[in-house]
């Protein structure tokens, strides 16, 4: 599966009250988490980490946490690079960031200078 199709999954997966598909979709994004390199696949991964996260129900935590923590991982690999990064690619780490500080994976205080 890929990786990008993830966050309509789990929206798909919200709107309709299932969670079955939750450990598949995590084990597709950790496993990516743990494969991607190229920084154009680490941003749309950021992105797909976040727009997974925000459709997913908390209640679930194991699974939340894991994909908290590959959404972390990533961040943190971007932010080594962020000066280098180009700035439409800057804008998709700091829209990133806010919504993680919007269902408080992220302290907003703590990356407040990345918010554009």
């Amino acid at each position: 599966m890929d990786f990008r199709k993830m966050p309509v999954l789990m929206k798909e997966q919200k709107e309709n009250g299932k969670k079955d598909q939750y450990i598949e979709i995590t084990k597709v994004l950790t496993e990516a988490t743990d494969r991607v390199q190229a920084r154009k696949e680490k941003l749309e991964l950021l992105e797909a980490l976040i727009g997974t996260l925000e459709n997913m129900d908390f209640q679930i935590y194991e699974l939340y946490r894991a994909l908290a923590d590959c959404f972390k991982k990533v961040l943190k690999e971007l932010l080594t690079e962020y000066s280098s990064l180009e700035a439409a690619e800057k804008q998709t780490v700091s829209e990133a960031v806010k919504r993680a500080c919007a269902i408080r994976i992220l302290l907003e205080e703590k990356y407040e200078a990345y918010i554009l």
